[in-house]
């Protein structure tokens, strides 16, 4: 059965080349961000609507910054922390953002990692990554577990992304299961592919499909390969056709 799964993935070294390009290029776009780990004041502003409001109506910002010193809501600081971050007025951000990190929102906490990244002090911004995803934030998780990689904890960097990717976040998914794939476990890289290729099908899909491929699954491999396709994947298109004229699907 191991040298069937060699000759396997011998036969799929482009693809294996292919993720690794694309685990680089994700890391690479972690790191260069200056500050990481935050999605637009639009995107925050859908997920973490006041109660009641329509969405349509934007809440009044001086109205949600009395209420978030009033402590009353975790969404009016969020909502204002967000709004101010995205003007890059990171400093007037930060009480708004530590009003709600005490109140131990999540999101507020991610906001205020963002602040502390802003003036240089990386080391606080992943604390408060840290607490982030202690208390809920599946990004932070990502994040924070990207930095104890970078630290050489890869224990605790597993567990992290463990966390992040039964959370839906696709990144981690896709770490796990290049780790899982390196290491021959075979069944736990299918697991995280399988989470990745639900949640966007040009990137777990066609490594899903490599790895049935590579165990004498043509049917399921080819069926993961069509889907990755049909996304929209270049590569898992020219593949398809390749390997279906040569025989080896």
């Amino acid at each position: 059965m191991r040298k069937k799964i060699t000759r396997g993935l011998q036969v799929l070294g482009v693809l294996s080349v292919l993720h690794g390009m694309l685990l680089s290029a994700a890391l690479a776009q972690t790191s260069a961000q200056q500050h990481p780990g935050l999605e637009s004041v639009e995107q925050l502003l859908r997920q973490k609507q006041l109660p009641g409001e329509v969405s349509k109506v934007q809440p009044d910002l001086d109205e949600q910054r009395r209420l978030c010193k009033k402590g009353a809501s975790c969404s009016a600081c969020i909502f204002v922390t967000y709004t101010l971050l995205g003007e890059g007025k990171y400093e007037e951000a930060e009480p708004y953002a530590q009003r709600g990190c005490e109140k131990k929102c999540a999101d507020s906490c991610a906001g205020l990692a963002k602040t502390y990244f802003a003036r240089g002090d990386q080391e606080s911004g992943m604390s408060y990554y840290e607490q982030a995803c202690a208390i809920g934030s599946v990004r932070s998780c990502y994040f924070y577990a990207v930095h104890l990689k970078d630290q050489g904890n890869h224990e605790a960097a597993t567990k992290h992304f463990e966390q992040a990717c039964q959370g839906k976040d696709l990144d981690s998914c896709m770490i796990l299961g290049k780790q899982s794939l390196t290491r021959e476990r075979y069944a736990d890289a299918k697991r995280y592919y399988r989470i990745a290729c639900a949640l966007n099908p040009l990137q777990g899909c066609i490594d899903l499909g490599s790895i049935e491929l590579s165990l004498g699954n043509k049917e399921r491999a080819r069926t993961f390969y069509n889907r990755s396709c049909d996304a929209g994947s270049n590569k898992a298109c020219t593949f398809l056709l390749k390997a279906t004229e040569s025989g080896d699907l």
